[in-house]
Parts: structure tokens; sequence; C-alpha cells
């Protein structure tokens, strides 16, 4: 996963609130320029940018954690993928996958 969210474009991971407060560690304490983490709920407010992927990162350990539902965690892996139709499945390792969101139309990321 490192490999792949190290790509020169930058862009946007939608991932667990959980896991957005441990966003560094997951990508070995050294966040790549122009990538920005945002919670799934953040989708809806974005504005794509064709030449900027947004990631969808699914940890189906985290999403499981029955010590974490429901006070951090609020919808199930498949709940999550459900609302993201128009995805490219990019890597699965031990539970954790990462998908490129494949419908991105309009001009701009927000911060």
């Amino acid at each position: 996963m490192q490999q792949e969210l190290r790509g020169p474009a930058g862009g946007v991971v939608l991932m667990d609130n959980f896991s957005l407060h441990k966003c560094e560690i997951m990508v070995g304490f050294q966040v790549p320029a122009g990538l920005r983490f945002h919670s799934y709920a953040a989708y809806d407010t974005l504005r794509k940018v064709a030449d900027r992927p947004i990631w969808l990162l699914i940890n189906r350990p985290i999403l499981s954690n029955d010590e974490l539902i429901p006070q951090v965690i609020t919808a199930s892996a498949e709940q999550i993928l459900a609302r993201f139709p128009h995805r490219k499945l990019q890597v699965r390792d031990n539970g954790v996958e990462l998908y490129l969101l494949t419908n991105q139309t309009e001009t701009d990321i927000r911060n």
C-alpha cells in the first residue's frame, strides 16, 4: 500500500475515523507530499480532480473490532463499499484493502 500511496499526483485517502488519527503510522510515519486523509463521510463534500486520485481504504480488522463498535466505528466494510460502487481494487493485504475510486469528474479537491 505504501507504493500505491506514494505516487506523484497526491490525492485523498478516505478511511474510518479510528484509522484517520493514525494515518502517519500506517504509511511509515512520513505522509507523502500532496496526500490528504479524510473520513468516509467527507467524500460528499470533496470536489474531485482527474489528476488527483481518491483512494478508499478499508481496514476490515478495525471495522469489525467489537471494542470500537459503536463508539468509533459506525459502519461495516460492506456498508462502506456499497456507498462507493465505482471502485477498483488496487491492493489487498491482511484484511486491509485499497481501492481507487473511478468516477471522478469535478474540478477541485477542498482541504
